[in-house]
């Protein structure tokens, strides 16, 4: 995710190839959108571009999951379950 990190797109073209910078901007949130509509374009980025780009943000919607129902974390609970359904109704939509 690019914008967790300082590494650039273009950083990741060159050290590995245009394709997996395509797929990891595909899974990366655009920062320059208002806060309230960043999830569903990420979300619809992320199910659309790609098998590979889907795949990736299923196993970490899934993990994060995870990790919020063994910490006890109600609410972020439910909010990584509303990631989840707005992640497959744009899969659903394809």
């Amino acid at each position: 995710m690019i914008e967790d990190t300082s590494v650039s797109y273009d950083d990741i073209a060159c050290d590995w190839s245009v394709d997996i910078a395509d797929i990891v901007l595909a899974t990366t949130k655009d920062m320059t959108l208002e806060k309230s509509i960043r999830n569903n374009d990420l979300m619809y980025r992320a199910a659309t571009h790609s098998y590979e780009s889907a795949l990736i943000k299923a196993v970490d919607l899934i993990d994060g999951l995870c990790h919020y129902k063994r910490t006890d974390q109600l609410s972020a609970v439910e909010n990584r379950s509303e990631k989840i359904r707005l992640f497959l109704s744009h899969l659903e939509r394809e």
